[in-house]
């Protein structure tokens, strides 16, 4: 197999000299393309264009697929007859899966509105919609769809009776695959009790409760926004706003899977009528919930609260107050996971809109600035922001931005570091900035891998299209660093990377940073290397030998010749060196939900005690065992175990270390 010349590149081992990539390396390059020839595009005043002949799309709500990709659903009357709700699919890698006008979500002949979409696993989603083929009043049906465009459920699974009008709907799923539909309802044109109905249906499409589903609250008081959330454990919670004395009260229920009610038939009072509420967001947060709302005093505040799975306001009456800054507080959104409460909400003065940001404890206290962090310090209105994990503690938030008055309003982008730092540049990462049209329908997808897809509507040159930018981790549209990988080989550590769309005269800088009782200590240099030969791929390599034994962390930064730095993901080896030591590493992974390896080295043969202990130093597990001398691994699991804070003790002979992992769901 010939060897490319764009492949005869600069590969450092520890003696510096210049060789000839293997073959085999060549072949794997070349399994790489579903990276390097992605759809995504590297300019952000382009995009991609993703759906086409549309007329007047609206209501645009997009899901990830679980897999890399995401689910993009719209509500649009291309024929002028019959409004319908159209589906697609994108892949991880930006391509789309079938035609490029969408698929319809059904076969029915009437009007379609209000998509409301979830996630139901990998490759497929389920999404609920009004239609109005059979009945004037409208029903609620319910459709699960495929990443290749296949209905799973006929025309649809009709939720509610007949001649009821639903007014408002929300949706969930388990990690079993069912689906949860919060939805409320009554009787047309006359004064009517308010019902709100729960209804949970199988993988299979078929209806779990009773027909029209189990009440969760009827009586004559107007209701609103429903809102659904699974426990992914027991059951789910259910919240809806309710109005008495012509003020919004929030109310929850639990139940369990069967639909038997936890709480009990009187519902939770989240808020008094004390507070005004307007609207809310909530997520599941371990067994608990975490809940924003926005309510109306003399200005917008915005007020926070955690629902234990008890029915506990654990933060007292009303919750707490998520900031005290001057003007009006709206729009909260919020990432609650893996012990993670960050807040996002617009703070609006007389002067202009800005994004705000703020982690907080279970106790509800700030752990970045007293005030939250703003996203950007830029004039203009930024406004209408998403917000989605980036895998690594911290967010990804995008928003639509009008720092220049005399323009329609562009699409922008930050990463918010776990230590509440902005990573990208400063005045936002455009992510949509073709000239001076409108956008909106604005959604931000995780990738699961630390990156966002954004999706949105934009109109140009006359004419309506959904537009997709994907943006890496690193700031970037299209991924620099690729491959990047660690692995020991006898006595050293080798680190390997791809480039793909290398710019010429760039500077990769390897550093490495090495796990300590305190945390990880700073990050060390370890080489600079020149960019190769100038030309779009190349591969890279260097050998690191350490000179200690434990748990090693590795990243490349690449700094590019205007200045821009990027980082790639972290790696990390557990290094034991022959040595006349004990050495006890971290666990990894950590955290971790279903099991995690802990790996220790043993200078002779010895009897070693092993015990765990939960967030309240309780002793749960223990192991007493002789161990050969030399590398040796347990593995700790999570079987019949909350997600939380855990501990694991080392006694061998007069020594004694213990380490902290993290369980999650």
């Amino acid at each position: 197999m010939p060897v490319p010349d764009f492949l005869y590149v600069p590969v450092l081992f520890r003696n510096k000299k210049r060789i000839k990539i293997p073959e085999f390396l060549i072949v794997l390059f070349f399994l790489i393309p579903s990276v390097l020839d992605a759809q995504w595009v590297n300019n952000p005043a382009e995009n991609t264009r993703v759906v086409y002949n549309l007329s007047q799309p609206i209501n645009i709500t997009a899901v990830s697929d679980l897999n890399g990709g995401v689910f993009i659903f719209w509500e649009d009357n291309v024929t002028g007859f019959q409004n319908e709700i159209s589906f697609m699919h994108l892949e991880s890698n930006g391509n789309i899966s079938f035609r490029a006008d969408g698929k319809k979500i059904s076969g029915t002949t009437g009007d379609q509105y209000n998509p409301v979409a979830v996630s139901t696993g990998k490759n497929t989603a389920v999404i609920a919609w009004k239609d109005f083929s059979y009945d004037k009043t409208g029903d609620l049906l319910v459709q699960k769809v495929q990443s290749d465009g296949d209905l799973m459920w006929n025309s649809g699974v009709k939720i509610n009776q007949s001649k009821v009008n639903v007014t408002d709907y929300s949706l969930c799923s388990d990690n079993e695959g069912d689906i949860y539909i919060a939805y409320i309802s009554g009787e047309p044109g006359q004064f009517f009790d308010s019902g709100l109905m729960l209804q949970k249906i199988s993988a299979g499409g078929n209806l779990l409760f009773d027909s029209p589903g189990i009440p969760v609250s009827i009586s004559a008081k107007s209701k609103m926004n429903p809102c659904v959330v699974s426990d992914y454990s027991t059951g789910v919670y259910v919240f809806w706003i309710e109005t008495i004395d012509s003020k919004g009260i929030i109310f929850s229920q639990r139940f369990d899977k069967s639909g038997k009610l936890i709480w009990g038939k009187s519902p939770l009072n989240v808020t008094d009528n004390s507070l005004n509420v307007i609207n809310f967001e909530c997520e599941s947060f371990d067994l608990d919930v975490y809940i924003a709302y926005q309510v109306l005093k003399k200005d917008k505040s915005i007020y926070h609260q955690i629902i234990t799975s008890k029915g506990k306001l654990l933060w007292g009456k009303n919750g707490k107050l998520c900031s005290v800054m001057s003007g009006s507080q709206s729009n909260p959104r919020m990432i609650a996971r893996k012990g993670k409460l960050i807040l996002s909400w617009i703070n609006e003065t007389d002067k202009d809109r800005d994004i705000y940001i703020q982690e907080y404890d279970r106790n509800g206290k700030s752990l970045w600035q007293e005030k939250g962090i703003p996203v950007i310090k830029m004039d203009g209105d930024q406004f209408g922001q998403k917000i989605i994990p980036d895998e690594n503690g911290g967010a990804i938030v995008a928003w639509l931005d009008r720092r220049t008055s005399s323009a329609m309003g562009n699409i922008y982008g930050q990463r918010i570091t776990y230590e509440g730092k902005t990573y990208w540049d400063s005045s936002g990462v455009a992510i949509g900035s073709f000239f001076n049209t409108p956008k909106s329908y604005l959604n931000l997808i995780p990738d699961g891998r630390g990156s966002a897809i954004a999706v949105f509507k934009e109109r140009r040159n006359g004419e309506n299209g959904i537009y997709v930018q994907k943006i890496f981790g690193t700031g970037t549209f299209i991924s620099q660093i690729i491959g990047f990988n660690t692995e020991i080989t006898s006595d050293s550590v080798k680190i390997a990377w791809y480039s793909a769309n290398e710019v010429p005269q760039s500077i990769y800088t390897v550093e490495k940073s090495v796990q300590t009782d305190s945390g990880n200590s700073d990050w060390e240099k370890l080489i600079s290397i020149n960019a190769g030969s100038g030309k779009s791929a190349n591969y890279y390599q260097y050998f690191d030998k350490p000179d200690t034994s434990g748990t090693i962390y590795y990243r490349i930064l690449l700094n590019d010749n205007h200045g821009n730095i990027q980082s790639s993901e972290i790696s990390r080896v557990t290094f034991l060196e022959t040595t006349n030591y004990i050495i006890i590493t971290q666990n990894d992974p950590n955290p971790f939900s279903d099991s995690t390896l802990i790996k220790f080295y043993l200078p002779e043969q010895v009897d070693v005690k092993i015990e765990f202990f939960n967030n309240h130093i309780e002793r749960i597990e223990e192991i007493n065992n002789r161990f050969p001398a030399g590398e040796n691994s347990i593995t700790f699991r999570s079987e019949n175990k909350q997600p939380g804070i855990y501990f694991y003790k080392f006694e061998i002979g007069d020594f004694v270390d213990v380490k902290k992992m993290v369980l999650t769901r």
